[in-house]
């Protein structure tokens, strides 16, 4: 895997984690932490 693969998919692993971050607070907000699909 060259470099520029790996920091590609490092990039969208990051981009898919801060949007389930995102999602995650969103739904605290809302009273549904108790939504295991959320934890």
């Amino acid at each position: 895997m060259s470099c520029l693969e790996h920091s590609k998919i490092l990039c969208l692993h990051n981009v898919y984690m801060g949007y389930k971050q995102q999602l995650r607070s969103r739904y605290q907000e809302r009273g549904y932490e108790t939504d295991p699909k959320f934890k």
